[in-house]
């Protein structure tokens, strides 16, 4: 059996226009890669981040207000009758209401 391909090594040069292109192409995609970077990371404005029209809040006032709301009575609107009550007596209430309906079935 004798064989038709000859050993050994490549006769052919390669093409140094397509060496060339994808160098050129790879270089391309670097340097959008690079602006992309460049723009969505580090050059952003700092103003976003230090909300100046929003002025910072001490974290004792905040938990004071946040109490005032949830544990204080308030008049909301007396002509619609919205008051503002304590979430322990609203819970009371409501619980006091289930019970009683439980009890008395006649009761809608």
């Amino acid at each position: 059996m004798a064989n038709n391909q000859e050993p050994g090594y490549a006769k052919e040069d390669v093409s140094n226009k397509k060496i060339a292109l994808y160098g050129l192409i790879s270089i391309l995609i670097f340097v959008i890669l690079f602006v992309m970077i460049h723009f969505l990371f580090l050059n952003h404005d700092d103003s976003l981040i230090l909300r100046k029209e929003r002025p910072y809040i001490p974290l004792k006032e905040l938990h004071a207000h946040e109490d005032s709301v949830l544990y204080t009575y308030r008049i909301i609107d007396a002509s619609k009758g919205l008051y503002r009550i304590p979430v322990d007596s609203a819970i009371k209430l409501i619980e006091q209401e289930k019970l009683n309906k439980a009890l008395d079935p006649t009761q809608k």
